[in-house]
């Protein structure tokens, strides 16, 4: 059985490793923190949240999960969150992949974006579904 609970290792590691990242990010010190960065971090950076794990059953057991993520862009600029969201859908949007260490994710779909700010942060949160 595959430990969804680790999905947001593997969302970096899809991130980390995508050409359209590297291009986009290349020479900035941009972030990704897992639920939550420290006070202080410089713009932009990346937050993700697992918000839901949604098992599937069947009478044979468990045979898949349905994990919910957030992932939020936090810039100080408009114009900079919203490119680096649509990046970042980009790149998670519809992917398939599979792990040296057996963990497989079988589709990535979006289900919903919105738009923040918060003193003077600029924040795009997208929500995505994804299937194991």
């Amino acid at each position: 059985m595959t430990n969804s609970v680790k999905i947001l290792k593997y969302i970096k590691m899809i991130l980390s490793e995508s050409i359209e990242y590297e291009k986009l990010f290349e020479g900035s010190n941009l972030k990704f923190f897992p639920i939550d960065a420290k006070e202080g971090t410089k713009f932009p950076y990346i937050v993700s949240q697992r918000t839901n794990i949604m098992p599937g059953y069947s009478k044979d057991g468990n045979y898949t999960d349905e994990v919910y993520i957030t992932v939020l862009v936090v810039s100080d600029t408009y114009d900079e969150s919203v490119e680096l969201i649509d990046q970042i859908r980009n790149i998670l949007e519809f992917k398939k992949c599979s792990f040296e260490d057996g963990f497989k994710i079988r589709n990535i779909v979006c289900n919903s974006f919105s738009e923040n700010i918060f003193r003077d942060a600029f924040i795009q949160s997208i929500d995505f579904k994804i299937t194991i």
